[in-house]
C-alpha cells in the first residue's frame, strides 16, 4: 500500500525456479512459460491444439516432431510445399497428359522418380492413368480376398490377407500423399517407384502371396489320386 501511494510499484519477490520444471523442445530450448505465486512457481503448458496430445505431458517428448508434422497437416500451421505442388502437377496435365517426357511442373518436385511418380504419371499421362493404376491395385487386392474365401487353412487366409493389405496400404498411402490427402510419408508406389529395395520387397511379398493361394486344378482331375472316405474296399 505504501509503495502504490509513493507512485512505485513493489518489486516481486525473487523465486528460484527449478529447470526440471520448464518443458524444452528439441533443441533444447524452453517452450513454456513460468508463472510465479507465493508458494511456487507453476508451468503454463501451452494451448493443446493435437488431436494425439491427450494424455499428461512429459518434460520430454521423443515424438514430439511426428506430432508437429501431423498437427502442421491437420490444422494446416506448418509448410506444405511438397503437398500443393504434387497437387499442382498431377492435375497439370489434364485428362490426357502432356505426353511422355513433356512434363515440366515434375522438376519442381522433391523426389519425383519415388515418393511422387503418381503426380508425374498425371501430368505426363493424364488423370485417366492415374484412375486406370488406382482400378489396377483395387482390382488386384479384390482378386485375392475373393480367392481366400474358397481358402481353408487359417494360416493360409491369414497370411494372405496381411500381404495383400499391406500392398493397399502402402499404394493408398502413396498415392493419398499425391492428392494432397495425407501429409508426405516418403512411401513408393509399388511396382512402379525407382528403388531396388522396394521393388525386392514387393516381389518377395507377391511372391509368398501366389505361394499361399496357389491351386492344382489338375490334382482332383488325376486318376491316379484315391480319396479313402473311410469304408473299407470289397472286391
Amino acid at each position: 500500500m505504501v509503495a502504490q501511494r509513493a507512485g512505485r510499484v513493489a518489486p516481486a519477490p525473487h523465486r528460484r525456479v527449478d529447470p526440471h520444471l520448464l518443458e524444452l523442445d528439441r533443441l533444447g530450448r524452453p517452450c513454456g512459460c513460468l508463472r510465479l505465486e507465493a508458494e511456487r512457481p507453476v508451468l503454463e503448458p501451452e494451448p493443446r491444439t493435437s488431436l494425439l496430445d491427450l494424455g499428461p505431458r512429459p518434460p520430454a517428448k521423443p515424438a514430439r516432431v511426428a506430432t508437429q508434422r501431423i498437427d502442421q497437416f491437420l490444422f494446416g500451421q506448418g509448410d506444405t510445399f511438397q503437398t500443393d505442388n504434387a497437387m499442382r502437377t498431377l492435375t497439370a496435365g489434364g485428362l490426357f497428359g502432356m505426353g511422355p517426357g513433356a512434363g515440366t511442373r515434375k522438376f519442381g518436385l522433391p523426389e519425383p522418380h519415388t515418393d511422387y511418380i503418381f503426380s508425374v504419371i498425371g501430368e505426363e499421362f493424364g488423370l485417366i492413368a492415374c484412375l486406370a493404376i488406382a482400378l489396377l491395385y483395387l482390382t488386384i487386392i479384390a482378386r485375392v480376398l475373393v480367392k481366400l474365401l474358397e481358402e481353408d487353412s487359417p494360416f493360409a487366409i491369414l497370411a494372405a490377407a496381411g500381404l495383400v493389405i499391406q500392398f493397399g496400404l502402402q499404394a493408398l498411402i502413396n498415392m493419398a500423399v499425391n492428392v494432397q490427402i495425407a501429409p508426405s510419408k516418403g512411401m513408393t508406389l509399388p511396382f512402379i517407384s525407382y528403388g531396388g529395395s522396394s521393388m525386392l520387397a514387393l516381389s518377395i511379398g507377391m511372391g509368398l502371396l501366389l505361394a499361399f493361394t496357389r491351386r492344382n486344378p489338375y490334382l482332383t482331375r488325376s486318376p491316379y489320386v484315391v480319396k479313402w472316405s473311410g469304408e473299407q474296399l470289397t472286391t
